[in-house]
């Protein structure tokens, strides 16, 4: 029986958001497979503010500078859409608040979802047409082709809206939160799980202000999502190419790494995917296992190497997936909380991932691969800045230290 959730997410600093943060929302179906273990599809989609005038204007690069936000504040629309999932794979936490939902809401807010997503562009490609700019399309663009005149089209929406006596298909997007009708990310979320909340969790959601996703209350928990399935190239704006996965590839999906540890209820919480050791050192592990994973993906390594660094990609996502795994039992099927922890597994896992940090960081502080079964062994082909970063992300920046005190003694 598969159980579905909602996830009011918010993302903070740790993952590039500006000082209010950034709001959306996480749709997820948890399935059983074949091994009576638990997998997990997730759909993330938020409210994005549209920027207008040429990419390349002073104004839209100082912005983009200065405060990290290439969106016109006020005056102009946002756009209901997927949420990129790069800045959400990549071992850092999200904060999110989940809510346990029948299968009746859940299958309504997807088509909820997919109808604001469908409106919004409906509404661009009539605007476009009645202001005879079809023929202007932009080459660079951060959301649409024709956002350059996007306050353009934000007033013909209204227009029209208006003398059909319907809503706006493009909602306003306004972050004068101190003004008397803001409209952001948080407050079209919150609109948004409107129909599957009551009315204290909305207000709890809401928190110290209405319109400030940073300000969103308290009983938030750190989230940890991972993607698999094929790679796609991203150039850096730096032009490093490096992979990536992007939503709108056809076989990677987005799931949690460690299942939601608390969903809410309207009359209380449950814990049906609960994790029996201790939480703060699974996450530290599932984080730091998810940032090496990708450091070895886009590492420049000697492709003589490259069927051992296959291999340790692998096996270190095999060992944080392990940590997504609660078995099913069977014989309480009926029951909510059906889902037990596999201690034992996740005892093992965290040993095994700690042996494999100690490993790589003797691996750095000796400089060898003299064993060629060894998977460790990679990180002494990894460049010198690959190393400061694996050092970085297993917190143990003495390790560059000792490396230098080895080669000294060398000399």
């Amino acid at each position: 029986m598969p159980i579905y959730t909602a996830t009011f997410c918010l993302m903070k600093e740790n993952l590039g958001a500006n000082c209010l943060g950034h709001a959306f929302v996480a749709l997820t179906r948890f399935d059983v497979n074949e091994e009576n273990q638990l997998v997990s599809t997730v759909q993330l989609s938020g409210f994005l503010g549209v920027p207008s005038g040429h990419p390349d204007s002073l104004k839209r690069k100082l912005k983009k500078n200065i405060v990290r936000m290439d969106i016109d504040f006020i005056g102009n629309h946002g756009v209901w859409m997927d949420e990129e999932w790069h800045y959400y794979d990549r071992g850092e936490p999200l904060y999110g608040r989940t809510f346990l939902l029948t299968e009746a809401q859940y299958l309504a807010l997807s088509e909820k979802d997919k109808k604001l997503k469908d409106e919004w562009k409906n509404a661009i490609d009539e605007a476009v047409e009645d202001l005879n700019i079809s023929t202007d399309k932009q080459n660079k663009f951060k959301i649409y082709e024709y956002e350059r005149y996007s306050k353009q089209l934000h007033a013909r929406e209204k227009e029209k809206s208006e003398a059909e006596g319907r809503p706006a298909r493009l909602h306003d997007f306004d972050m004068n939160v101190f003004g008397p009708s803001p409209n952001t990310c948080k407050m079209e979320a919150v609109s948004f799980l409107a129909s599957v909340l009551t009315l204290e969790q909305a207000q709890s959601l809401e928190g110290l202000h209405i319109a400030v996703p940073r300000l969103s209350g308290k009983n938030f928990d750190p989230v940890y999502f991972y993607s698999h399935g094929d790679f796609d190239v991203h150039t850096k704006a730096s032009g490093e190419v490096i992979k990536t996965r992007k939503n709108n590839s056809n076989n990677a999906t987005l799931s949690w790494a460690i299942p939601p540890q608390i969903v809410e209820l309207p009359d209380g919480t449950i814990q049906p995917f609960a994790i029996n050791v201790d939480l703060e050192k699974v996450r530290t592990v599932v984080s730091r296992l998810i940032k090496l994973e990708w450091l070895f993906i886009n590492a420049k390594i000697d492709k003589k190497h490259s069927q051992r660094r296959d291999k340790l990609i692998y096996f270190i996502g095999d060992l944080y997936k392990r940590f997504s795994i609660v078995d099913y039992d069977k014989s309480r099927a009926r029951v909510l909380n059906h889902f037990f922890s596999p201690r034992s597994i996740h005892l093992e896992s965290i040993q095994q991932a700690n042996r494999l940090f100690d490993t790589l960081c003797d691996t750095i502080i000796n400089q060898h691969d003299n064993d060629a079964s060894m998977l460790a062994g990679l990180a002494a082909h990894l460049s010198e800045k690959d190393q400061i970063k694996l050092c970085e992300i297993l917190d143990r920046k003495e390790i560059l230290k000792k490396r230098s005190c080895c080669q000294c003694a060398i000399l």
